[in-house]
């Protein structure tokens, strides 16, 4: 009974402290909406810039890369955490810590495979 106790325990505090990694949304405020006031002559209220609805700031590429790197994210916790839970509950038997460690392991290997690679095409889009 002790060691079910503390299984549910650790898988508490493994999906709690996931929770860390949610963010805040940022309430930011356009400070030159109100500054500009219809005066287009400025340089500052001027924006002759355009981006590519494709591959700029705001771009659909962007997006979907920033939309699949969120969901390898959320796996990879949820990997983490049900390996762990598996760690926990293994009971001494070597191949089921085996089996865990290396789930975790490849759990983390895929976080950094992606982050790598979300980097890259990031450079490359700036690049654009």
């Amino acid at each position: 009974m002790k060691t079910y106790f503390r299984t549910i325990l650790a898988f508490i505090a493994v999906v709690a402290s996931s929770l860390l990694f949610l963010t805040a949304p940022a309430m930011a405020v356009n400070v030159t909406s109100d500054a500009c006031g219809g005066n287009t002559t400025s340089s500052v209220c001027t924006t002759n810039q355009t981006t590519n609805p494709i591959t700029g700031k705001d771009g659909v590429l962007t997006k979907a890369v920033n939309l699949f790197s969120m969901i390898v994210g959320v796996v990879a916790v949820i990997a983490i955490a049900l390996a762990g839970f598996r760690f926990i509950t293994a009971n001494g038997d070597s191949n089921d810590i085996a089996n865990a460690r290396n789930s975790i392991l490849f759990a983390i290997v895929g976080l950094v495979i992606v982050l790598i690679a979300q980097s890259i095409v990031i450079f490359v889009l700036n690049k654009l």
